[in-house]
């Protein structure tokens, strides 16, 4: 939602593309500075992915999901 997409999601990980064309290593600073999501630029996983981001969730609680939601969507506004 908000316009970031999921391109692939697994077990932990969730492999999505920003809203911005501004580079997903300024993505990635800007959430965790601004919004507290930590995420890694894909560029660090090989070449050809450097329109994603990786979002680890496997230690998120349930109950704080739609907070994830509510973040990536203000990162968005």
């Amino acid at each position: 939602g908000a316009g970031w997409e999921v391109d692939s999601a697994g077990a932990y990980f969730a492999w999505v593309r920003p809203p911005t064309g501004g580079g997903c290593g300024a993505a990635a600073e800007r959430l965790a500075s601004e919004f507290g999501v930590v995420a890694l630029p894909c560029s660090a996983f090989g070449p050809g992915e450097g329109r994603h981001l990786r979002l680890a969730f496997a230690a998120l609680d349930d109950a704080r999901v739609p907070e994830v939601g509510e973040r990536l969507a203000a990162f968005a506004a």
